[in-house]
């Protein structure tokens, strides 16, 4: 078994939009260290699942023996939002279902003033409601015999306090249960998470909303003996960046809090001779000004009132005016604070985090010396914030905490299951005329790509988070755009504006980016523009309109396999990146097991597949 008996483990739950869990340790030398950590969605094959983690908890239980006795706490992350976070499963919703949801309610409710409640919210999406989820029916209708007269009254927090005490099948009594506040779990994950901390340093959170606010700023500091001490300095509930950002996707015909990454790609083919009217519009519904932020008063929502403004544009002019604002506002707030502090040392988290356009135009300024954003830092990253809340209030020192790396904590099967099901589909393999090789060279797999051939990847961990960082991806050659066509259409099915992202080995960055201050990052998590080498190098993995690329350093004690395919590939090309992307068909999550990798391996027109210890090469 994985785990002794004088190791005690910290739980830590999120149960809202792309749940998840992740599992801590504390040994007996009071040091703690990430075991594993996934999102509910990777087990439920429904991107952006709201189901509670029951799937990840009992991988907990299979893998690493987590029973009641060896938990010391469950920690997680609440909110103050309504039971129909959960219930109504807004993941799997539409975007005709949320156009409907501005047109009969938020439009009568806000625009017109009528006295609708949160019970006609439910009432006009009873076929939404989902009682037949964990707890149970019996749960659901026992809490709620009246239906939506009830739904409005619940604490959500109840509710998944709820939930923790029926998995573990106890009571109160039996477990330590805590909660933690929403923007500190932000701040906390992108503090910790940072490899190289000073003394003093700043740390920003900004998304749409969180136990009563939506931005703030924190002032950490390290004691002689390695305690933190945070004073959070400023704090809003006036900032509707986020929101009027979920809704301006909506507005351009993508999904709300799924597609905002696209209406990011979309904004660099707008023009500025032609956005600027659009800049106006989003400039005077929110600015940064006297020390916070200010809204319009004749804003009531963060639809209708811009649907009405922004009429007659462009759908790029309008997403570039859109990403301009948000950039500018961030800046104007992040100058502020970094000015008044003296502090420039800073970590951004929170859902606007996710946006690395404006990442990228915060490492620029000259009021930066540092600026870490870490992996996925929406709400789904509260399975680490919370966990590093719970260590915080306990006083842990950093000392006693393992560096963050690259977040590979999630499933990874063994040997014997791949041989296994690999010999169960010999047949298919053969009438396929699929290849497996066993025990593949780092030097077999670049010979592939060299070749032009798609490389699919699910070897190892899975990686937390939204993006791909070389356990669950698709590599190319990024010079080759027959290729990158191929995976486009054919496999991924983004939009055609989209860009892919570069994984490119750590002794080629400083050719490839500018980056001045040595900001690049493992996780995807900041564009940065290209040189002319680095494009010419990479350019299917950059945008075409910018030429900046979301860029993955690879050390090789980070993923030594393929960072030796990558060097491989350079030695034979003398180009020392590739294409990545992730593992998945649009709209699905990336894939988890090796029979999700298989399914797509063969269903599409991917080339190869390595797959653990085998390489899969359609012949």
């Amino acid at each position: 078994m994985f785990i002794e008996t004088d190791k005690k483990y910290v739980v830590s739950i999120w149960w809202g939009y792309c749940s998840g869990a992740a599992l801590f340790v504390r040994n007996d030398k009071n040091e703690f260290s990430i075991v594993a950590a996934s999102s509910e969605e990777r087990f439920n094959r429904e991107k952006n699942s709201t189901a509670f983690p029951s799937k990840c908890l009992d991988w907990f239980k299979n893998k690493f023996g987590v029973e009641l006795a060896k938990i010391e706490a469950v920690v997680y992350i609440g909110n103050d939002v309504g039971v129909d976070y959960i219930l109504l499963e807004k993941h799997l919703w539409s975007i005709v279902d949320y156009i409907k949801e501005n047109k009969v309610y938020y439009y009568p409710k806000l625009i017109l003033e009528q006295s609708l409640d949160q019970a006609d919210h439910f009432t006009f999406f009873e076929d939404k409601l989902n009682l037949n989820q964990f707890p149970g029916e019996n749960y659901w209708k026992d809490k709620f015999p009246c239906g939506p007269e009830d739904y409005v009254k619940a604490d959500l927090n109840e509710i998944i306090e709820d939930g923790i005490l029926k998995y573990f099948e106890t009571d109160r009594q039996n477990l330590n249960i805590q909660r933690f506040d929403h923007h500190s779990s932000h701040a906390f994950y992108a503090y910790y998470t940072k490899r190289n901390k000073v003394r003093k340093e700043l740390v920003f959170t900004l998304d749409g909303w969180g136990d009563g606010r939506n931005a703030t700023a924190s002032l950490l500091l390290i004691n002689d003996n390695g305690s933190v001490i945070k004073e959070e300095i400023f704090s809003s509930n006036k900032s509707i960046i986020a929101r009027v950002y979920r809704y301006i996707t909506l507005y351009l015909g993508m999904k709300p809090s799924d597609h905002e990454f696209k209406v990011m790609g979309l904004a660099p083919y707008g023009k500025s001779k032609y956005g600027e009217r659009c800049l106006s519009i989003f400039k005077s519904a929110l600015w940064f000004e006297d020390g916070d932020f200010q809204v319009n008063p004749d804003i009531k929502d963060s639809y209708y009132w811009f649907k009405e403004k922004l009429e007659g544009e462009r759908f790029d002019n309008v997403a570039y005016g859109l990403q301009k604002w948000l950039e500018e506002v961030v800046i104007e707030w992040v100058k502020f604070i970094t000015n008044k502090t003296g502090v420039y040392d800073i970590s951004f988290s929170g859902g606007v985090a996710m946006n690395v356009k404006a990442m990228g135009e915060l490492s620029k300024l000259s009021e930066i010396n540092s600026l870490h954003v870490p992996p996925s830092s929406g709400d789904e990253s509260h399975i680490f914030g919370a966990a590093y809340s719970y260590l915080y209030q306990n006083n842990v020192s950093i000392k006693n905490l393992n560096q963050f790396n690259i977040p590979y904590f999630g499933i990874s099967n063994d040997i014997s299951q791949e041989s296994l099901i690999l010999s169960n589909k010999k047949n298919e393999f053969k009438k396929n005329n699929i290849e497996i090789f066993e025990n593949p060279t780092p030097e077999l797999v670049a010979k592939q790509l060299i070749n032009g051939k798609s490389i699919s990847v699910c070897r190892g961990a899975a990686e937390f988070g939204a993006r791909a960082l070389g356990s669950r991806s698709i590599l190319i050659d990024p010079t080759l755009n027959t290729l990158k066509e191929k995976l486009n259409l054919s496999i991924k099915n983004r939009d055609f504006w989209m860009p892919f992202a570069p994984m490119v080995l750590d002794k080629f960055v400083n050719e490839y980016i500018e980056d001045p201050k040595n900001l690049a990052t493992k996780f995807m998590s900041i564009a940065f523009p290209t040189s002319q080498l680095g494009y010419d190098s990479l350019f299917n993995a950059v945008h075409p309109a910018d030429k900046t690329c979301r860029i993955q350093v690879l050390e090789r004690n980070d993923n030594e396999f393929i960072y030796d395919v990558i060097n491989s590939f350079s030695k034979h090309t003398g180009r020392g990146g590739l294409l990545n992307t992730s593992f998945n068909v649009h709209g699905a999550p990336i894939v988890n097991t090796v029979e999700d990798a298989l399914e797509i391996f063969l269903n599409t027109e991917l080339d190869a597949l390595l797959l653990g210890n085998y390489f899969l090469i359609k012949n």
